[in-house]
């Protein structure tokens, strides 16, 4: 669509057929409304997927899938030095926040933070950290510590 209005907005121009303002003005409205439209739909499927080996995390713009046998977690409250503090790449709503964070001990994570949760699901695994806050991490940890993962050596 972007490139569409960019082609019109640029013939109208080369030929000198067109009230310049105006068609800037649709064409960035254009833009902005189609940003503004299109944007929650990247975070469609966010979360995470337990399989019967491996847990699968999507926190936009990432996508891991992690063998239980690599990963070492630790259930932690949300408020505490696993806490993110910046996003430095990912894509943010009122209430859900995905991508890349910088924690407040200084750590980089993958984050999928559903505001609300009480507890903090921290996955270390493949020199990466993963955290997942949503109201039913603690479920996903109990299946986790279930199917052997082992547990608080973060």
């Amino acid at each position: 669509m972007v490139i569409s209005l960019g082609s019109i907005v640029y013939t109208k121009l080369k030929t000198g057929n067109a009230r310049m303002p105006g068609m800037i003005m649709i064409a960035i409205s254009a833009v902005v409304l189609t940003t503004i439209f299109a944007a929650p739909l990247l975070s469609v499927g966010s979360g995470w997927q337990l399989g019967e080996n491996e847990l699968t995390i999507k926190a936009m713009p990432v996508t891991d899938t992690i063998a239980f046998s690599q990963m070492k977690i630790m259930l932690t409250d949300p408020k505490g030095p696993w806490k993110p503090v910046l996003r430095t790449n990912g894509y943010g709503t009122p209430g859900l926040s995905t991508g890349w964070f910088k924690l407040a001990n200084g750590k980089k994570a993958v984050v999928f933070y559903h505001t609300g949760a009480s507890k903090v699901l921290i996955v270390s695994a493949q020199e990466r950290y993963y955290l997942i806050a949503h109201p039913g991490v603690e479920r996903l940890y109990n299946n986790l510590i279930r199917k052997g993962v082992e547990k608080n050596v973060l």
